[in-house]
């Protein structure tokens, strides 16, 4: 089987293209022979086998080989005998002529060799004897658009056949030679350039005009003579090296000039002068007149152009053509006559008004023609006036050639010559008539434009422009009107005065007249003389030269309205559900940002568009019922329906439908809202499933469960708890009705009957909580938890619940609310107890007017008696100080202990004076006792301070001024007292040098941490450390936190310490664990840290850093802090657990109120207070406080740590009773940071 592959006819040029091609091929300077070999001998190497390459010879279709390669030279000197005695007719080898005609190569392979004979030579029957061949390949090399010869190859081997990449490199090898051909024959062709320029000479020599040369074939230059190069502006050789002389033409030009060059060398004939454009080397044009002939003696590639520039000529002629046609264009009449009076120019204005065509004129005397009899003396005076003033302008009587006479308004103008002599004269003239006439019209269009002016409805104001300026001198009835006559003593006023609110608006105003002509803006305009200022859309056009036209359209009311609109419109955006508005044909009137986010469609598509035709659109569960329920345009209805958003979810969707009417009760539209109800599903889903849990429940809870009908109604049903919890069995109970009303407490009865009658009248929950009586007697104290259900139809309501036994919770919170509002000490009311019974005092002083005083008592120097004898003896004295104090004052006055050694008085309905016989009886009773402190007798004094109530003060206020009387009172020596005065004042800038020093220490890190250990208890490994701050003093000398965090809470500088000491502890636990070994660090923050959101947000940040842990982080509050305000301690602690922080709660147990709080307060540690456990050894009410700090704590899965652990015994105390961690001098001194 063959596969034969060859190209069309195209570009082949048949055996016709054979003509002559040895002559063509002789007229190439190039040793074909070699060339031909070379490109054999690469074939054969790179294609192989055998490589023959044939040119066409003398003889007309015969081919004769010039080269034959073979890697054998046996096998090539074959060939070349069998070749060399062969008649290579391309008739006898119908693949070579196939290739010959068709320009294209030729491939044959697949076929078995005997087939081969039949498509190849029979010369070379030896070759295919003694060979092989699978593939052959004709490609054929061209030169000059013609086929010059072949090149032949054969491929040997059963298994070989020729490729498309084979073919490429043959046709390669064949371009190659051709490109070889070709740039020969272009070196020939220079070798004649020699002979040519002797003819051109000769041409140059007998021309006046510029000449160059063209190679029509190359495109370029061959010769210029000097005209040439002056007219160009290019010196000889740039000319010559020009690629093209086409780029001396303009580009627009190329392709026209080129055309008509090809025309040219077709005629072979001199052409006519032609105008051209031809670009110097500066860019500037010239025209030219170009005349082309053919070079003598040449076969037609060599023309000479002769130029010759016709720049000014040509203008010469346009600027008279421009002037004739500029002349015959005007509707004047002009005419031109010369000093003699005889007419040298008669336009066709002159034509119409006087009836003379041009040619009757030119030539004869003016008078003849347009002057009326009598006419002459006119004449003269005209020529003598416009002689010596130069010109005339007026009106004149003259003629038509119909012998008509008319009015014609007349300029006349002396032409004159340069040396000043008079060349003769111009007239323009106009029928004066139509000016007449025109006047008088445009006299009536100016009153008829005054008319509508004045009528016009907008008020209209018109503005002369004067400089940078606009002067009001004009303004319409509407203006007047609005303006209340006002505008009327505004006339000559200038804009920049009316505009002076804003005077962006005239360089507005001067720009948009440039730019535009007009300006159209809104303005709010003030108007004093109504009051008001008004929303003005304001309109100013421009009427030349310096004229303002102003309309001003009152849109105050309007743009009130589109406001409102607005304002409705963002409304219904903002509500989260579909808002749709259709008017009585069903086409959508508004729709809202939500239904876009329903329906999918946007605003844009869906308002003008019908309801019915959108919903079609939409991805809904029962479409044709909502069709149905739209189409019948009533209202109002419901429906439910799902629906597919555009995002794929399928969302259930509750729809309702409501009609609009207009003011008489017609109906003008609907709306309709639409709102998705999966979340009111959800909560109807858990509902369920809640009540399948209560039923699970309900035989499980600590609880009595029951069922009962209203009033005196029978109990239908009470859970089995009831018989433990009151001793009567459920059926005793469901028996009679009565027992539950029976068993009431007598305080509690009317109390509880009348909420539970309450509750059935009005449905809802009942939540109380009150006494019972139990079978035996014993008082129980329950929480009764209902839901009341109203009855349907005349069946009776029910009330179903629960009732829980909280007796021994009110027990304990019986103790702890005591105790959340004592001293755990000395009995006395605590800080926060007192603050609240002082707060009452100043609300009453403030509503009736009575006096009130506050006594803030300090024990002098009882840190010394404390630190000396032993905290025993300090709460000892502590104790027999609140007796004393106790005794001596009145039944009605209260008595608190703040903390430490210092304790409050108020004394009701007290003045300063009374106060004052108070204080120094309670000083004096506190001088006079002796006090045996381990078994020593010790005197003590106190330090009293004075404030009298202020109606308008603060609680913390009235104790804030008696506490700097108190100090006051220290600082004049003690055992004293001082009374509150408003110059104590700056009596107290003394503290603020502590101030000073604190925030020094913050700038300069003068501060300092110490670490103190905390031990796990069971495993007596160190599980954390507290950070103790320490601060450096001016002399370098370390400062205790005692002696500088009171000054730094009343200066509020404890804050930035706090966020001082976090930064420090995020920074060490970050250490520790790039050095692996993690710490965990304990911080204390002050009260006011707990409300500073700030805090929590830095210690984010801190955190975020990295790679410190939050888990190793644990920040301690007082409870007095926390306890103090419960809502900012709980948000305080839910930051620090999002945070991932740990939560410990100080001193806990120091006022028990902790006690009472910690069910809303979650913490991770209760560090318990250190005055009960200095003493635990000894103190029994110490030892059950810690035990009930413990269970308590393990009831909320929280941590304890004891502080202040002194010894051994303490510390085995504190595992025996189940506490976590212990810290205290027994357990480790603290020290610097860098010594852990």
């Amino acid at each position: 089987m063959s596969a034969e592959q060859g190209g069309g006819s195209e570009g082949g040029g048949g055996l016709s293209a054979m003509a002559d091609p040895a002559r063509a091929l002789a007229e190439i300077p190039v040793d074909h022979e070699q060339l031909f070999g070379e490109a054999a001998q690469r074939l054969s190497r790179l294609v192989g086998d055998l490589c023959v390459i044939a040119m066409l010879g003398e003889r007309p279709g015969r081919f004769e080989p010039v080269a034959v390669r073979h890697r054998s030279s046996s096998t090539r000197r074959l060939v070349e005998k069998a070749l060399a005695a062969a008649d290579l007719d391309p008739e006898t080898w119908p693949l070579a002529r196939r290739a010959v005609q068709t320009g294209e190569p030729v491939l044959i392979d697949d076929v078995p060799s005997g087939s081969l004979l039949e498509v190849v030579n029979p010369v070379l029957r030896p070759y295919f004897g003694e060979h092989s061949v699978s593939s052959l390949l004709f490609v054929p090399i061209r030169a000059r658009g013609r086929t010059i010869g072949l090149a032949g190859l054969a491929r040997e081997g059963a298994e070989r056949s020729y490729t498309s990449d084979d073919q490429s490199v043959v046709q390669a090898v064949a371009d190659q030679v051709a490109l070889t051909l070709d740039n020969a024959r272009l070196v020939g062709l220079l070798r004649r350039q020699g002979e040519l320029d002797a003819a051109l000479l000769a041409a140059q020599s007998d021309l006046g005009e510029g000449v160059a040369v063209l190679d029509l074939e190359t495109r370029r230059l061959a010769h210029v003579n000097e005209a040439f190069v002056e007219m160009t502006g290019y010196a000889e050789d740039e000319l010559e090296a020009l690629s093209s002389f086409m780029d001396l033409l303009p580009v627009e030009d190329v392709p026209v000039r080129e055309q008509e060059l090809r025309e040219r060398r077709s005629a072979g004939t001199r052409t006519d002068p032609d105008g051209a454009v031809l670009v110097r080397k500066d860019g500037t044009r010239i025209e030219v007149e170009v005349s082309i002939k053919p070079l003598d003696g040449d076969r037609g590639d060599r023309v000479v152009a002769l130029v010759r520039e016709v720049t000014d000529r040509n203008r010469s002629e346009r600027k008279v053509g421009l002037q004739a046609d500029v002349l015959d264009q005007v509707d004047a009449a002009v005419k031109r006559w010369a000093p003699d009076g005889t007419v040298v120019h008669w336009n066709r204005g002159a034509e119409r008004l006087y009836g003379y065509s041009a040619e009757e004129t030119l030539g004869r005397p003016l008078r003849d023609l347009i002057w009326p009899q009598g006419g002459d003396e006119r004449a003269a005076e005209l020529r003598r006036e416009v002689t010596e003033r130069g010109e005339f302008e007026g009106e004149l009587a003259l003629r038509r050639k119909d012998g008509s006479t008319f009015t014609a308004y007349s300029r006349i103008v002396g032409v004159r010559n340069s040396e000043g002599g008079l060349d003769g004269f111009v007239g323009i003239a106009v029928d004066a008539t139509e000016r007449r006439r025109a006047r008088e019209e445009l006299e009536h269009s100016r009153e008829r434009f005054r008319a509508q002016y004045k009528s016009l409805p907008i008020p209209t104001y018109t503005w002369r422009r004067e400089g940078e300026d606009f002067v009001l001198v004009d303004f319409n009835d509407a203006a007047y009107r609005f303006t209340e006559g006002h505008i009327a003593d505004l006339l000559g006023a200038h804009a920049s005065e009316l505009h002076g609110h804003d005077p962006k608006i005239l360089a507005e105003l001067r720009e948009a007249l440039v730019a535009t002509g007009s300006l159209s803006r809104e303005i709010d305009f003030p108007m004093p003389s109504i009051g008001q200022t008004r929303r003005l859309a304001m309109t100013y056009v421009h009427v030349p030269p310096n004229v303002v036209m102003v309309h001003a359209e009152d849109v105050t009311a309007r743009r009130r309205t589109e406001v409102r609109l607005r304002f409705q419109a963002e409304l219904l955006d903002r509500v989260d559900a579909a808002v749709v508005a259709l008017d009585t044909e069903g086409t959508i009137t508004h729709w809202n940002r939500c239904a876009q986010e329903f329906y999918g469609f946007s605003e844009a598509e869906a308002v003008g568009a019908s309801i019915s035709d959108l919903v079609a659109r939409v991805d809904v569960e029962d479409r044709e019922a909502l069709l149905e329920r739209i189409g019948t345009g009533e209202g109002p209805w419901e429906v439910e329906f799902k629906l597919r958003r555009a995002d794929g979810e399928v969302i259930p969707v509750y729809a309702r439908n409501a009609t609009v009417r207009g003011s008489g009760g017609e109906i003008i539209g609907y709306v309709g809202v639409s709102v998705d109800i999966s979340e009111r599903q959800r909560v109807q889903e858990k509902l369920r499933q809640a009540e399948v849990r209560y039923r699970t429940l309900v035989e499980r809870l600590p609880a009595i469960t029951f069922v009962a009908g209203f009033g005196e109604a029978s109990w239908v049903y009470v859970s089995p708890q009831v018989e433990s919890m009151l001793g009567y069995t459920p059926e005793e109970w469901e028996a009679d009705p009565a027992l539950w009303r029976s068993r009431l407490h007598a305080e509690d009865r009317d109390r509880v009957l009348a909420e539970t009658a309450r509750a059935e009248a009005s449905g809802g929950a009942i939540e109380i909580e009150y006494r019972i009586m139990a079978k035996s007697g014993d008082v129980r104290w329950v929480r009764h938890e209902a839901l009341v259900h109203a009855g349907t139809d005349g069946d009776p309501g029910q009330t179903e619940g629960l009732l829980t036994d909280i007796t021994e919770r009110k027990a304990f919170e019986s103790q702890l609310q005591f105790l959340a509002d004592h001293d755990g000490l000395t009995g006395l009311f605590n800080r926060r107890r007192f603050l609240e019974e002082l707060g009452q005092e100043v609300r009453l002083a403030e509503r009736q007017r009575e006096p009130g005083c506050v006594l803030m008592i300090d024990i002098d120097n009882f840190k010394y008696i404390n630190d000396s004898l032993g905290h025993q003896a300090g709460d000892s004295l502590i104790r027999s100080v609140a007796g004393i104090l106790e005794r001596r004052l009145r039944g009605g006055d209260t008595l608190s202990r703040l903390g430490g050694d210092e304790f409050a008085v108020l004394l009701h309905g007290t003045r300063s004076d009374r106060a004052v016989t108070v204080a120094e009886g309670l000083l004096e009773a506190l001088r006079e006792r002796v006090h045996l402190l381990s078994g020593e007798p010790v005197h003590i004094t106190a330090s009293v301070g004075i404030a009298e109530l202020e109606p308008s003060a603060a609680a913390e206020g009235a104790l804030a001024a008696a506490d700097l009387a108190m100090y006051e009172a220290k600082r004049a020596g003690r055992d004293r007292l001082a009374v509150f005065s408003p110059d104590m004042h700056a009596r107290a800038e003394e503290g603020r040098s502590w101030a000073e020093e604190i925030r020094t220490a913050l700038d300069r890190d003068r501060f300092q941490l110490y670490c103190q250990p905390i031990v796990d208890l069971r495993t007596g490994a160190v599980a954390q450390h507290e950070l103790l701050l320490r601060m450096r003093g001016r002399g370098d000398e370390l400062v205790p936190p005692a002696s500088f965090l009171p000054m730094a809470e009343r200066f509020d500088l404890v804050q930035a310490i706090d966020r001082w000491v976090v930064g420090q502890a995020v920074g060490l636990i970050g250490e520790r664990r790039r050095g692996g070994s993690p710490i965990r660090v304990a911080v204390n923050l002050s009260g006011r840290s707990m409300g500073d959101p700030a805090l929590t947000s830095h210690l984010r940040k801190e955190l975020d850093r990295g790679p410190a842990e939050a888990d190793d982080l644990v920040l301690e509050v007082a409870e007095t802090a926390a306890t103090a305000n419960m809502e900012q301690a709980r948000s305080f602690a839910e930051r620090v657990a999002r945070l991932g922080c740990r939560l410990s709660l100080d001193n806990f147990g120091s006022g028990f109120s902790s006690f009472y709080y910690l069910k809303y307060l979650p913490v991770n540690y209760l560090k318990i207070d250190g005055e009960f456990v200095r003493k635990l050894g000894t103190g029994r009410i110490d030892q059950e406080v810690v035990r009930s700090i413990v269970r308590l704590a393990g009831s909320v899965d929280t941590r304890t740590i004891a502080e202040f652990v002194g010894d051994q015994p303490t510390y085995e105390l504190l595992s025996d009773y189940g506490v976590d961690y212990a810290q205290g001098f027994h357990v480790g001194a603290p020290r610097p940071v860098a010594a852990i």
